[in-house]
């Protein structure tokens, strides 16, 4: 339906692509009626909902029009009522929305115009139209398919050269393709830069090379320009020690290197305004060429760093004298640091926001981070010599990611107690039995009397001060066996992920607390028997992941997953029987038992179900009734089906 709130009600268009007798609509005969009894049974709670909805259909089947059936080809209909709304429509538009000359909200242009003009004054005036004169369009033709091609399709380069060139000659359409432009500042006032929903800068490829072509202009010597990103030009700058004071971003790919590259131990000792030093690794692993420090780094990186990733870094630790203030983010992704740095001082690190630590597999302790309160992220999946983590983790309150996957030789937290609103992965976390148990209990009149607490030997709860923002807990492949009650205090919990625990044998009943969660993962779970009781209503959870696991049956009370909505648990060899209150769930969409091969037949099930699969059911013998609003049933090779 198309309306403007301006329009009347009777100059409305309601447009429906078919309609049948409006007799049956107004009553609600036929199927109808089918419809919507089972629509007051499936709202019974909500009956307010469809006397709506039969009032809304009253009130379509009452409105009066033309009927498409009456015009052959459709298109004269369409014709006529794209005629009608054009005479119509002027009248509803507002001053500043005139149409003629196809031309929108250009009032205040118009009113300059006529305050210029003085109409009704004696005086003369003369009008210049000023325009763009005759060209051979062939050129123009030519001109245009080169922009399109230059601007690899992207409709906001398309739009900025477009706005740029229009009206202007051929030689200057010439000129801008070759990017002879002098104003950088004008191309981001036309918005070549984009931020992105991941907080990440782009650039389109027009920008960033007339960006090299500025840089090229400072100076024919590499090492006097102030930003490095040609491989060739860097490494021949590293090596030979030729960096200057110009020097503010060095940016390569070690991918990119022809050769082992030996840099100099003073390499970066003379750029003091360095800002950036990229050395990124699009596959750490599979490097064929190295980047060496066969003399150490010296003593110094400048203290202006604000970004500094090394990707594959040679060192045991960073720079001892080395200040990183200003850094915003760190990353040494599969480097070779045991320490960050040496000596035990706390550094200042105000604006960090992030480090990733990722694949540095000598890493064997962090150092203490308590004054980097602006922390966020930490990433140190495969850091599987990291054996301890400080202390100071619990001071870090706006830490929102939290990533300890695959640190297999973890075995001593301190306490961690803070604010968060985000996500805590200690996936694949190998020697930990059950990592829910660092987290401590304490109140805050005894936190002071509480030092190191070991792995093994804390009390069995989550603190009440842990993570109560965290909407994240992902323990996918760890030795976790039993996951604490405590859990409950996770009340914003959304997605509880314990995909592939081979030892897991039990979830708590306090489960039923978590009343945000929507998405609970235990697939792969093959030694879990026994599905939690749910005491108390969970409004949210929709999709109980449950293929896989070593589930013998359900629970009745699992009629207290109201929003449920997806049902899987395929290839679960031990299931053996489904509950009868599964016919309570009325949101339903889909049960999926494919090779469940012990289950011998299915209770009543949801009217509303629209999805049924039974693939492969080998002992399944009847099912007690087809859900009368069913779309699909698929019983591919159960042998032993009998009733339906």
């Amino acid at each position: 339906m198309a309306s403007s709130s301006s329009l009347s009600f009777q100059d409305k268009y309601d447009v429906f692509l078919s309609f049948r007798d409006p007799s049956v609509v107004r009553k609600q005969t036929g199927s109808y009626a089918v419809s919507f009894a089972e629509l007051e049974e499936r709202f019974r709670d909500r009956m307010e909902k469809v006397h709506q909805w039969r009032a809304a259909l009253t009130e379509v089947s009452n409105l009066s029009g033309l009927d498409s059936k009456e015009f052959r080809p459709e298109k004269k209909l369409v014709q006529i009522i794209f005629e009608d709304i054009t005479k119509k429509l002027p009248k509803y538009l507002s001053s500043n929305m005139h149409t003629n000359g196809h031309l929108t909200r250009i009032e205040k242009e118009i009113k300059e115009i006529v305050s210029i003009l003085c109409i009704g004054t004696e005086d003369a005036r003369i009008i210049g139209i000023w325009g763009m004169a005759g060209s051979p369009a062939k050129d123009y033709e030519k001109l245009v398919n080169h922009v399109i091609c230059y601007a690899h399709g992207n409709p906001l380069a398309l739009k900025v050269l477009g706005s740029s060139l229009c009206s202007k000659r051929t030689d200057v359409w010439e000129s801008a393709l070759t990017f002879v432009i002098t104003e950088l500042t004008a191309l981001i006032d036309k918005s070549l830069i984009e931020s992105h929903i991941d907080n990440k800068l782009r650039m389109h490829d027009l920008l960033r090379q007339l960006g090299q072509t500025i840089v090229r202009d400072e100076h024919i010597e590499p090492s006097k320009r102030s930003r490095l990103w040609d491989v060739k030009d860097v490494c021949h700058v590293l090596e030979k020690n030729m960096g200057t004071a110009a020097v503010k971003s060095i940016s390569f790919n070690v991918f990119e290197i022809s050769k082992d590259v030996k840099l100099c131990h003073a390499a970066f000792s003379e750029m003091h305004n360095l800002r950036i030093l990229k050395i990124c690794c699009d596959n750490i692993g599979n490097d064929k060429f190295k980047l060496y420090l066969p003399q150490g780094l010296g003593s110094y990186l400048s203290d202006k760093l604000a970004y500094l990733r090394w990707d594959l870094y040679p060192l045991k630790s960073l720079p001892s004298n080395f200040s990183p203030e200003n850094l915003v983010e760190l990353v040494l992704r599969g480097s070779h640091v045991q320490k960050l740095w040496n000596n035990h001082e706390v550094k200042s690190l105000p604006v960090l926001r992030r480090i990733d630590l990722s694949c540095s597999k000598f890493l064997t302790q962090l150092p203490d981070l308590s004054q980097s309160s602006n922390l966020e992220s930490i990433n140190l999946e495969g850091c599987k010599s990291l054996v301890q983590v400080l202390s100071s983790l619990q001071n870090l309150e706006k830490l929102t990611y939290l990533n300890l996957r695959g640190c297999s030789k973890l075995r001593d937290f301190e306490e961690i107690s803070k604010r968060t609103e985000g996500f805590l992965d200690v996936a694949r976390l190998g020697g930990i039995k059950n990592p829910l148990k660092i987290f401590t209990y304490l109140k805050r009149c005894i936190q002071s009397f509480i030092g190191n607490l070991n792995l093994y030997s804390s009390p069995d709860h989550i603190s009440q001060k842990f993570a109560p923002n965290l909407r994240y807990l992902i323990l996918r492949e760890t030795a976790i066996e039993t996951v604490t009650p405590s859990i409950a205090y996770l009340s914003v919990l959304v997605q509880l992920d314990l995909r592939d625990c081979k030892r897991l044998k039990s979830l708590p009943t306090s489960i039923c607390h978590l009343k945000s969660l929507e998405l609970l993962v235990l697939l792969g779970c093959a030694k879990l028997e026994t599905f939690p009781e749910i005491l108390k209503p969970m409004e949210h959870l929709r999709e109980p992941a449950l293929d896989f696991s070593g589930i013998q049956e359900l629970p009745e009370s699992i009629e207290n997953l109201v929003s449920l909505k997806n049902l899987s648990l395929g290839n679960s060899e031990d299931l053996e029987f489904l509950p009868n209150s599964l016919c309570n769930l009325r949101n339903l969409e889909l049960i999926w038992l494919c090779s469940c091969s012990k289950i011998q037949k299915l209770p009543a099930l949801p009217p509303s179900l629209p999805e049924l699969v039974v693939n492969d059911c080998e002992k399944l013998k009847s099912i007690a009734e087809i859900p009368s609003l069913c779309l699909r049933l698929s019983a591919t090779g159960c042998t032993s089906l009998e009733n339906i």
